[in-house]
């Protein structure tokens, strides 16, 4: 019964600290976080699958979308363990979170011109 309150209380306690730090707390830390991880993760991700590893198209295209999913709340809760970073990491989540929309797309798009 202790597990399953697990994920509620790491939500609950991610939404507190955006009520805290806002949404653009640690702005520019959030940016580059976000950057890194919608961006640069799955690119690296494509390119290793496909000229290193060479992947199928379809498992390229998964993990490429695997990678492309926002950042999740462990980073946060490695954060707050470590008293570092929380404002930047709450508002990566947050943003990561409303731009993986658009990113995904983006990432699924290429995958399926690419299995072509």
């Amino acid at each position: 019964m202790l597990s399953q309150a697990a994920s509620p209380a790491a939500l609950f306690a991610m939404g507190m600290s955006v009520n805290r730090y806002g949404v653009l707390g640690g702005a520019r830390s959030a940016l580059v976080i976000v950057g890194a991880k919608l961006i640069l993760l799955p690119l690296a991700v494509y390119a290793l699958s496909t000229w290193v590893f060479g992947l199928p198209p379809l498992w390229t295209g998964v993990a490429t979308i695997f990678a492309a999913m926002p950042t999740g709340i462990n980073a946060y809760l490695f954060a707050t363990r470590y008293q570092t970073g929380v404002a930047a990491t709450s508002s990566a989540i947050g943003l990561s979170t409303a731009g993986s929309a658009l990113t995904c797309t983006l990432w699924i798009a290429i995958a399926k011109a690419a299995s072509r």
